[in-house]
């Protein structure tokens, strides 16, 4: 585990896993923890939220999904956009919030200002693609959304 921000009230870490079983390459993933400080214990992302799944997804998805859809765009070219219907591939969707890892980030002792939502291989593209990383700043939009009691935790970029 990596620590990748803390603040007086949340720890946010990361794990990167590795493994070959046989097959045409090895796999990896991410995930990410939240662990909240002041009650020593873990906590889940959507437990920030004052409306929990449905805050995290109405403060997050629309931007993540457009910054996803860019970035598949430059990995795959204009010639794969005008390539025809992809309506009910998964690799055209925008994934479900529980398949990334959702961390927060920012400097230690400072409220976290980067929100990054990593999609392992599979997830969002093909193996080939590799893994997507969408870097979000935090808004104010975002704060106002979460519990009273971790709003200091985070800080707004527009400031």
């Amino acid at each position: 585990m990596a620590s990748v921000g803390q603040t007086a009230r949340l720890l946010s870490l990361t794990r990167e896993w590795y493994e070959f079983t046989g097959g045409a390459h090895p796999n990896h993933g991410t995930s990410a923890m939240l662990w909240d400080r002041t009650l020593n214990r873990r906590m889940a992302f959507d437990g920030l939220f004052t409306s929990g799944a449905a805050g995290s997804a109405a403060a997050l998805r629309k931007s993540y999904c457009a910054a996803l859809d860019k970035e598949r765009l430059e990995r795959r070219g204009p010639e794969d956009a005008a390539a025809g219907d992809f309506a009910g591939d998964p690799f055209y969707q925008c994934p479900k919030f529980a398949q990334l890892a959702i961390i927060p980030e920012g400097k230690a002792g400072r409220p976290f200002a980067t929100m990054t939502i990593h999609a392992d291989p599979y997830v969002a593209g093909p193996y080939v693609e590799g893994d997507y990383d969408i870097s979000l700043p935090v808004t104010s939009a975002l704060v106002a959304a979460l519990k009273p009691q971790f709003r200091a935790s985070f800080a707004p970029a527009e400031r």
